[in-house]
């Protein structure tokens, strides 16, 4: 022990009440190696860069900026976890100057993990020379430093799936070992592009070798083995809704997780009342070749099904449906309205991302893209339900929310949430304002 020193026994949840079990969380035992214990102290809370929740149990930790060991093997030494608001307050410390951090720790050896541990952090050091209060942070999941691809396999369908530990820009996959696959594959890659799925012309393979280039730079050699695993190329038609309920707006949407390369109207059976009608329309959707309308005049108490019989769709590389029946009715509610978003105090020159989101925050219905000479968003004939509204500020401006990078001291793209939730009414034609001033660049 050093002289003149004040030591805090950190108990965290270890001292437990004998009888009901209770922890006392977050109890200090404090002395002092000299004739005074030091008394300043720090206090704020812990929120998500993302949902802006507060968390609970992070670890806070403060590091004087002599011996900043957050990267390193040594452990802080002072710190605490947050409570069930998400607030903390370090006590009994000296003064000086100061790094603190928010870490979510995944193996509590209170030092950070990159990528796998979410962490937080002010840019500036703190100077303590009095009581701080309101210092508050947020924590994100850094980008990996070093790619990898997580997940590499042959899937039953008879498609490959890769799965990365991070976005990969503007990305292309070649195969190295079959010049028929890789002329005539097709390579689908998810909205985040942290995923892709392969379909091949050929699946009397053992492996594929394939080479993964981010920006035309080569990132990855993927060795997929294909294994034991028993492959039915088959195509197995989704429905939009899928709660057989139709209406006259959007009517029906028919789609695969397959590449569909047709849909033969002449092997559809559609059916009004157990009577076979043809004047339907089936049309493919102009911005994604892999949805298909199905458009009619549905009317109420009618009764409809919808057959594709074997073989009606099918993909690029022989795959094909088997007989599946879909059963409907009209949805004579009228369960749509109209919803004109403004949204004001916006910075000149930046794009704003807005996401209409459930309650939960975890489904995102739609994004669009806003700036100061176009500053509205309209929801035309919206299914009704309830929603709230997430902005991104677009700082690089490419239609993705950005993380941060605690190395490089850089913080994820600003967020801001619609405090309250709204109700889009049937047949309402409503307005609205949210203002951006949260989202201001300093």
């Amino acid at each position: 022990m050093e002289k003149n020193t004040t030591y805090s026994i950190y108990f965290g949840k270890g001292l437990v009440d004998y009888n009901a079990g209770n922890a006392l969380v977050n109890y200090a035992y404090v002395f002092a190696t000299g004739d005074k214990i030091d008394s300043l102290s720090i206090s704020g809370n812990v929120k998500s860069a993302m949902t802006k929740e507060v968390l609970k149990e992070v670890k806070v930790l403060l590091i004087p900026t002599s011996q900043d060991s957050i990267f390193g093997k040594k452990k802080a030494n002072i710190f605490t976890i947050t409570d069930t608001a998400g607030n903390y307050k370090l006590n009994n410390l000296r003064e000086g100057t100061y790094r603190i951090y928010a870490l979510q720790e995944k193996n509590n050896d209170r030092i950070y993990n990159a990528p796998d541990e979410e962490i937080g952090f002010l840019k500036d050091s703190i100077v303590l020379e009095r009581d701080l209060t309101n210092i508050n942070l947020e924590v994100f999941k850094a980008v990996p430093k070093k790619f990898r691809t997580q997940e590499k396999k042959f899937e039953k369908n008879g498609s490959v799936l890769l799965i990365f530990n991070r976005r990969v820009d503007k990305p292309k996959l070649n195969i190295l070992n079959d010049e028929v696959n890789n002329k005539d594959k097709i390579v689908r890659f998810s909205k985040s592009s942290d995923s892709a799925t392969l379909f091949l012309p050929n699946l009397k393979i053992d492996s594929l070798k394939l080479v993964l280039t981010e920006g035309e730079k080569p990132l990855d050699t993927i060795l997929v083995r294909r294994g034991n695993v028993k492959i039915e190329q088959v195509i197995d038609p989704q429905f939009t809704p899928n709660n057989g309920k139709v209406d006259r707006i959007n009517h029906l949407q028919v789609s695969a997780f397959t590449p569909i390369k047709n849909i033969d109207k002449a092997k559809l059976k559609f059916k009004e009342d157990s009577l076979i009608r043809t004047n339907y329309q089936l049309a493919v959707d102009t911005n994604d070749s892999n949805i298909y309308h199905i458009r009619y005049n549905w009317r109420k108490d009618k009764k409809y099904q919808i057959e594709f019989t074997e073989g009606a769709i099918t993909g690029y590389f022989g795959e094909q449906n088997k007989e599946k029946k879909f059963d409907l009715t009209y949805d004579d509610s009228e369960n749509y309205g109209d919803l004109t978003f403004d949204f004001t105090d916006l910075d000149s020159n930046t794009t704003y991302l807005v996401e209409l989101i459930n309650e939960k925050k975890d489904r995102i219905y739609r994004m669009d893209k806003i700036n100061s000479v176009n500053p509205s968003v309209v929801y035309k004939q919206f299914p009704g339900g309830k929603y709230t509204i997430r902005v991104i500020r677009d700082d690089n401006n490419n239609g993705i929310w950005d993380t941060g990078d605690v190395e490089k001291k850089t913080f994820p793209e600003p967020v801001v949430y619609l405090n309250k939730v709204f109700t889009i009414r049937a047949n309402w034609e409503q307005k609205d304002s949210f203002s951006l001033s949260g989202l201001k660049k300093e």
